[in-house]
């Protein structure tokens, strides 16, 4: 029998913007081929994301997943100045980015999203939003069968 690697969630630090940012890179990468004019995975769009990532570190809850001490995963959290986004009087938070190694698969990002939950609960958030790209159909499937429901739709034009 295969021993699991040790896994482990926390929030990041400073120290891990540089892996956050070659994540976010791969996976920018990826969505280019999905949507070739939104998605341009350039240096300067990497070293943009990296310094927005170090200027909102104190104000995003940014967590990262840890496989065998590596940072494999981190998502992106962002909630209201209170600390609660309202809709409807139910309190719920956004995950903005959630990016996970691509040789990893459905249960490793569904034991993520579990500690996301676990942690959001704590806070008193009773919902989860989840930006993804719509082309992204595998994410969808992905998502649906971690628990998550599509609600909106966001459609786009563009204006040439």
């Amino acid at each position: 029998m295969k021993a699991h690697p040790t896994r482990f969630v926390r929030l990041a630090n400073k120290e891990d913007l540089n892996r956050i940012a070659e994540l976010w890179a791969i996976e920018m990468r990826y969505y280019h081929t999905l949507d070739p004019r939104f998605f341009t995975p350039t240096q300067q769009n990497i070293d943009s994301y990296r310094q927005e990532i170090e200027m909102t570190i104190e104000d995003l809850y940014v967590f990262v997943l840890l496989i065998s001490n590596e940072i494999q995963g981190f998502a992106t959290i962002s909630q209201s100045a209170d600390g609660i986004i309202n809709y409807n009087d139910m309190p719920f938070c956004r995950i903005g980015d959630l990016v996970l190694n691509q040789k990893f698969g459905i249960g490793v990002r569904k034991k993520f999203v579990q500690e996301i939950m676990k942690w959001a609960k704590e806070k008193g958030y009773q919902r989860i939003d989840l930006y993804i790209h719509a082309k992204d159909k595998l994410a969808r499937s992905n998502y649906k069968e971690i628990g998550f429901e599509e609600s909106f739709l966001n459609i786009s034009l563009n204006i040439e």
